[in-house]
Order: structure tokens, then sequence, then C-alpha cells
């Protein structure tokens, strides 16, 4: 091939070459004339063009020419191409026992790398659901982590996560799910200043405390 993006040069190089298409022809208009830096020191010589890698008008025009036959002078984005197909393979199919294990393989990497990213997502998501940071070493990744900061006149960010229990106050807590109305009045205590049915703290016969002693079946100890 021959390639100029001046159309008179390729034109020139495609009288020449009617009048004498031989290989020492090609050598001398190719290093004179084409601006293929790949191709023109080797008398225009291009090997194994693959269809659907290059240019599609330059392939249109490769596939379609007959075997020795000159064609062009014809315009793609590189310039005006004069070209002449030495020898064209057919096109096969590679027989499945041949690339089966290729596409094996290929599958199975493919497939390990989604349950990576897979787990990776996971992971994050559940630990960081599970983990409160204390004050001064909160990240992104603490469920107690404040939502991303909007940009001025956004409306208001809403959580994405459950409160974790005993997370109520927290920094972007909601309270919509505690029990509303009057705070109930404090259990009265008894005569002796104890909690009901505490009869006593310590001494002979008591029972340590969270300890249970009534019923059947009863546990000694703590709990």
């Amino acid at each position: 091939m021959i390639v100029n993006k001046d159309e008179e040069k390729a034109q020139q190089a495609l009288s020449e070459l009617e009048a004498d298409d031989s290989d020492e022809s090609w050598e001398l208009l190719a290093k004179e004339l084409s601006e293929d830096q790949a191709s023109k020191d080797r008398g225009g010589l291009l090997e194994g063009v693959v269809e659907g890698q290059s240019d599609p008008t330059f392939e249109e025009e490769v596939f379609a020419a007959p075997e020795g036959e000159l064609v062009g002078p014809f315009e793609t984005e590189r310039g005006f191409y004069v070209i002449q197909v030495e020898s064209a393979t057919e096109a096969e199919a590679t027989p499945l026992a041949e690339v089966s294990d290729q596409i094996r393989q290929q599958l199975v990497a493919t497939r390990q790398q989604e349950v990576a990213q897979e787990f990776q997502t996971d992971f994050i998501a559940k630990w960081t659901d599970r983990t409160v940071c204390a004050d001064g070493y909160v990240i992104v990744r603490c469920s107690n982590a404040p939502p991303p900061a909007s940009p001025e006149g956004a409306p208001p960010v809403q959580a994405n996560r459950p409160l974790a229990p005993g997370s109520a106050g927290a920094i972007g807590a909601t309270t919509s799910g505690l029990p509303q109305g009057p705070i109930p009045p404090p259990a009265p205590e008894a005569e002796s200043g104890l909690p009901p049915g505490v009869e006593s703290l310590g001494g002979a016969g008591a029972s340590p405390p969270g300890a249970t002693t009534e019923g059947p079946g009863a546990q000694q100890g703590a709990p």
C-alpha cells in the first residue's frame, strides 16, 4: 500500500504502478511517496490485516479487492490509499476443543473478580453498621459518622442505615420510634431505702447481685 494526504501524489503512485507493479517499483514508490512509517521502507508491505481492527473504509476496500489488482486512490481519515492485495486467507472458526480450556479460565477469572467485589461490598457494609467509633476517631466507615455535607440550599440528607441499639441521640439519629407521652414517675422505695423486692444487701444468706433464688430449677450465681 501507499498512502499520502495529497491525492495527486497518490494518483501519481497509481499511474506508475499501472505501468510497472513489480516489487522493485513498489519499493521505490513507497519510499518516495508513502507516509506510512510502518510500511514505506518495506515496499509498502503490510502483513496480517485483520478485519475489524483498523479504519473501516480501508478495510472495506481491502477485503473487497481482487487479489493482484491495483485499487485506488480512495480516501480515508489518514489520506488517499493505493493498494494491491497479494494474498488473502479465508476466515475459519477455531474448533471448540482447542479453545475450551482458555474459555473456561477466562470465565473463572471473571467470576473470581465478581465474587471478590461482592464480598468486599458486603463486608464493608456489614462492619460499618456494627462499628461505633469513639469521639475523635470517627471516620466514614463508622456507623455514627455524620452524613456527608450537602451543598448550600440542598435538601437535608436522610440517614440510610438503621440505628444500632443504644445509639439514640447520636449524630444523624432520629427519635421518631421512641415512646411518646409523659415520663412515668420512679418506682417507690421501701422503708429501708432499698428498691421494692430487695430486703437486704450482703450479710449471711444474701444472694449475690443478679442471682435468681426463687422457684424450681433456680440457679445461684451472677448471670
